[in-house]
């Protein structure tokens, strides 16, 4: 498997594009939210011990919606006036750690581009991962409509 076959696997089948309840799991998740195009909530389950990252990699433009990560009283937002790339680092236990996403229009908006695509993996060790093309599930998230 050359390596851009297995960014298209990965992107294919490791992405978030509905909000109505699938599931995805693995070492890399994704959830495109400007695929989803609605207000949609989100929970990752920790399937490892250890430090779980969500990251952002691109800006965000549209000023009527956000999306915030969340872990007990420890939350980041990312919207229009955020800092990218941003990123957030979650200390999760084996299979009782939920993280919260949730997606939604601010300020009275009912409408609007969800121009995020969240990336969700274990912090640490990807290069391993990409180097020998092996699939370890470490975070299962499932998402539906807020």
């Amino acid at each position: 498997m050359s390596l851009s076959t297995f960014y298209t696997f990965v992107a294919e089948n490791y992405t978030i594009r509905r909000c109505d309840g699938p599931y995805k799991s693995g070492r890399m998740v994704y959830v495109d939210f400007y695929q989803i195009k609605q207000p949609c909530t989100c929970t990752l389950k920790a399937l490892f011990s250890g430090n779980l990252m969500t990251a952002i990699s691109d800006g965000y433009d549209d000023c009527r919606n956000e999306v915030t990560v969340s872990l007990n009283t420890t939350s980041i937002v990312f919207n229009c006036q955020s800092t990218y790339p941003s990123s957030i680092v979650f200390n999760v236990g084996n299979n009782k750690t939920v993280v919260n996403v949730k997606a939604e229009y601010i300020q009275n908006y009912t409408s609007g581009d969800f121009t995020v695509c969240l990336g969700i993996n274990e912090n640490g060790n990807v290069d391993v991962f990409i180097l020998v093309f092996i699939i370890i599930n470490v975070v299962l998230v499932e998402c539906l409509p807020y």
